[in-house]
């Protein structure tokens, strides 16, 4: 855990310099190591990612947030949003509606082409979006 610790001060470096991850960055070997957590039951340890994945979003490319966001909408969406450790769940629904749902809520002629694609990867997705603001909505009148 200690490697996602040093991996989220690495990639706030980045961020906070302004400047983008390197050409050598290996994301399939981070997309495996994210995907592996992801699947055990530990909750330490997927906590850890996901802050990472929560702090980081923006700095990684779209191309991997394209990525990691199919793989947590179609293999691990289920499993995080109801999942019984609290902390878990509150970081994941931080991660769904803050970042990914952002993300994906920009009107589409605004999107870059490769951003394009997030809409395209799972149409699902989209509909569950959609479908899921108005019961999101907070009644302010009381």
């Amino acid at each position: 855990m200690k490697a996602f610790d040093l991996l989220g001060l690495f990639l706030s470096s980045i961020r906070n310099k302004g400047r983008n991850l390197p050409g050598t960055f290996d994301f399939k070997l981070l997309l495996k190591s994210i995907q592996d957590i992801l699947k055990g039951d530990s909750a330490f340890p997927i906590g850890k990612v996901l802050v990472m994945l929560y702090d980081n979003f923006t700095t990684f490319p779209v191309e991997f947030r394209i990525e990691i966001s199919g793989y947590i909408m179609t293999k691990v969406f289920f499993k995080l949003f109801l999942h019984w450790s609290h902390n878990v769940r509150t970081i994941f629904h931080h991660l769904f509606f803050i970042r990914i749902y952002h993300e994906a809520s920009k009107p589409f002629d605004q999107l870059d082409p490769k951003e394009q694609d997030i809409y395209r990867y799972n149409p699902q997705f989209v509909n569950f979006l959609i479908l899921s603001v108005p019961v999101l909505k907070i009644d302010t009148k009381n």
